[in-house]
């Protein structure tokens, strides 16, 4: 596991990882690397080398902060997939369209798992119902956008966002490879 963590940005849990300088030269992480980005965390696997989930994004304009994740395969023969929902027997048609789609840009999909684990204002207020999620597919990676709207004057000082990260090789809705990084985003 790589993670590379920008100024405002830390772990949700104190513990020791070695964190690193962003390396595009490194075998581990994809060659197609964005230039610009302001944290990543690389899973690793034991069947593939896993995957890279870059923060590409933080903005917020006085009504809404998005957050952007870019989910690229560490390798050029696989492909990601949603996988955080488990969808019972007669109900997996859109999974199996999306697994589908994925493997068309390459021969192993992943199953990972992108997403908020809490929100919260300066003063600890739940901001979760205020949150909307946007998936998009860009060939073998897939785009995750965090919108949460509010209004400056309901925040207090800053909006606490914990983001999950999981991969898993199997497709099997469990994530034996997943961390959590925390990002403070100063409000104005």
């Amino acid at each position: 596991m790589v993670i590379c963590i920008p100024y405002n940005i830390s772990f949700a849990e104190e513990k020791t990882i070695k964190l690193s300088i962003p390396d595009n030269t490194s075998e581990s992480l994809p060659a197609n690397m964005p230039e610009n980005y302001l944290g990543y965390y690389s899973s690793g696997g034991t069947e593939t080398k896993g995957v890279t989930f870059v923060i590409s994004e933080v903005h917020y304009d006085e009504k809404e902060l998005k957050i952007s994740v870019i989910q690229l395969p560490n390798d050029d023969y696989t492909s990601v997939v949603d996988n955080s929902i488990e969808y019972s027997a007669d109900n997996r048609g859109d999974f199996d369209r999306e697994i589908e789609t994925a493997s068309q840009y390459g021969d192993k999909v992943l199953g990972t798992v992108c997403g908020i684990s809490t929100i919260t204002d300066g003063e600890g207020s739940n901001l979760f119902d205020e949150c909307r999620i946007s998936e998009n597919r860009n060939g073998a990676s897939m785009i995750t956008e965090f919108y949460i709207y509010s209004l400056p004057e309901n925040l207090t000082g800053e909006v606490n966002v914990e983001l999950v990260f999981g991969v898993n090789e199997d497709l099997n809705y469990r994530f034996p490879m997943s961390d959590s990084i925390y990002i403070t985003v100063p409000v104005p």
